[in-house]
């Protein structure tokens, strides 16, 4: 998948990943869900990357928002504006900045659901997990149910929420336990250390501004690998985004590879 885009003369061309799987493949649905969100994410930012490129060569550019749906149906409309990229070049690198911490925030969140999704596959084909779960239903809970599938789509959901504050690892642990597979082990893509640093770095940016706080460093003082320091600003680029996305898509297939010798799912 490529973008480009020609303003007075220059060429820019972004060149997209794009994941696909043969159709006579059969796949979770967690990992088809994985592979369209990382698609739609790349697209998205890489345009808006574009569209930074072309202000860079002073490019005059109107940016239409779009409109605010209301709950009567009706919309309004959200006034464009002007960026006059000699007056702002400040603007438009903290533009540059933003785009990127919303680029990782999101695939964060997409490596997040693909865990959930994965999960409630495997719960809901695999019951005698559920069965295992201290926490059960209360009389209210089963009585109310219309069906079977209820009470089982309940106690999936309650296993879930039991996880879903816990830190990477925990989670982590947790569905390695249930799962019967290792996530992170010496074979894997993206060790268990690069994974809860980027949980936590998403965390950092999302809560603190990108600027490193003393929850970042308490929370990953157990690993030798080089962390940021407290106090420090975030630093991501395109580059490192790009090489990151590419590698979790990889991991994410091994994961569905592994978890599917070991469990039923959907896909089977």
């Amino acid at each position: 998948m490529t973008i480009t885009g020609t303003a007075k003369g220059n060429d820019i061309t972004v060149v997209l990943p794009h994941w696909n799987r043969s159709n006579k493949e059969s796949i979770t649905s967690a990992l088809d869900n994985l592979i369209k969100r990382l698609n739609r994410i790349i697209n998205f930012n890489s345009q808006a990357l574009m569209q930074y490129q072309l202000n860079r060569i002073d490019v005059d550019t109107t940016f239409c928002v779009g409109y605010v749906s209301l709950k009567d149906g009706k919309k309004i409309p959200i006034p464009t504006f002007h960026i006059d990229h000699k007056k702002t070049r400040g603007h438009i690198r903290s533009f540059h900045v933003l785009l990127y911490y919303n680029f990782l925030t999101k695939i964060v969140e997409t490596y997040e659901l693909f865990l959930k999704e994965l999960a409630h596959d495997v719960y809901k084909n695999n019951k005698e997990i559920l069965a295992i779960d201290e926490r059960q239903l209360t009389s209210r809970e089963i009585l109310s149910a219309p069906d079977i599938a209820t009470v089982i789509d309940t106690l999936v959901e309650n296993r879930l929420k039991k996880l879903e504050f816990s830190s990477y690892p925990t989670f982590v642990k947790r569905l390695e336990t249930d799962f019967h597979i290792k996530f992170h082990d010496d074979d894997a893509i993206i060790s268990l250390f690069e994974m809860h640093n980027i949980f936590e770095i998403r965390n950092v940016v999302v809560h603190n501004d990108g600027i490193v706080d003393k929850s970042y460093v308490e929370r990953m003082l157990d690993y030798k690998e080089k962390k940021y320091l407290i106090r420090q600003s975030i630093k991501v680029d395109f580059i490192w985004i790009y090489d990151f996305v590419n590698k979790l898509y990889r991991f994410c297939s091994g994961i569905e590879t592994k978890v599917r010798k070991k469990r039923k799912t959907s896909a089977d």
